[in-house]
């Protein structure tokens, strides 16, 4: 697996999602992906911190999850 050497080793499943907009409805999304991922095979671990966005309006928060492998 192949990435940005930045973003440190790879993690099979690990995905790094990143919500952007109103801050409200950027919260509420990750409350849903929170709580409703697990259903669909998401395991959410963490819920970045909101953080003004630089070319738009709103903020961005990120999302990292763990998904479950599908054969």
């Amino acid at each position: 697996m192949t990435g940005d050497p930045a973003a440190g080793p790879a993690v099979p499943n690990l995905v790094r999602i990143r919500l952007s907009g109103q801050q409200e409805d950027v919260a509420r999304v990750a409350a849903l992906l929170a709580e409703q991922g697990r259903a669909g095979g998401l395991t959410v671990l963490e819920v970045s911190a909101p953080c003004a966005n630089r070319r738009e309006p709103g903020v961005r928060v990120y999302v990292t999850a763990l998904t479950e492998l599908r054969a």
